[in-house]
């Protein structure tokens, strides 16, 4: 029920549940089915593209030259900006679409890219953790993807839209603050 902040007696209520009609203050019922509301939280980008078919497998090169490694297969295993190797498995990243978003998989493994929820210590609310993580999905494995153009993706975390994934940290790769004007930032 949503109530009324001046007076929290009445609540929103809508005659029939239909569309195009009236909203109406009426006092608060709890049985009253039009007056019951469902919360949906909205935490997508409506700019996030599907660029890629579900289950393809590629990888993630930044403009700065670096490209996205999952080395360590372990919970918990770093994810690494790596020089590009093309015999490198850890680089060949595969792309699964899971209904809103896409979940990255290095290719052959159940080992995927993983916020942590987590700020990156010292770097003041900047970048997010990121790592290894088993079967990795929902809200801190699954990732949108915004047209930069030229062929170039932002890779942002789907539930914490602010940060995006960076090659810049070189040797551990964190989710920094997005900047669609970061080369390390900008993939493809």
């Amino acid at each position: 029920m949503l109530r009324l902040k001046s007076n929290s007696n009445f609540c929103i209520n809508v005659p029939g549940s239909q569309q195009n009609v009236v909203i109406n203050l009426f006092p608060c019922n709890a049985s009253d089915t039009d007056q019951i509301w469902r919360k949906t939280y909205i935490t997508g980008n409506p700019n996030y593209v599907q660029p890629l078919s579900n289950g393809s497998v590629g990888i993630l090169e930044s403009q700065a030259g670096k490209r996205i490694s999952l080395p360590n297969l372990a919970n918990g295993g770093a994810i690494q900006g790596r020089t590009p190797n093309n015999n490198d498995a850890s680089q060949r990243i595969k792309f699964n679409w899971n209904g809103y978003a896409y979940t990255l998989y290095r290719d052959q493994t159940t080992y995927g890219l993983s916020s942590t929820g987590l700020d990156y210590i010292g770097l003041g609310g900047n970048a997010m953790n990121i790592h290894a993580y088993t079967n990795a999905s929902g809200r801190y494995g699954s990732f949108g993807f915004v047209d930069l153009g030229g062929g170039y993706f932002q890779v942002k975390s789907f539930f914490y839209p602010k940060y995006c994934l960076s090659t810049s940290s070189g040797a551990l790769t964190v989710l920094f603050t997005c900047n669609s004007a970061d080369p390390n930032q900008s993939l493809n």
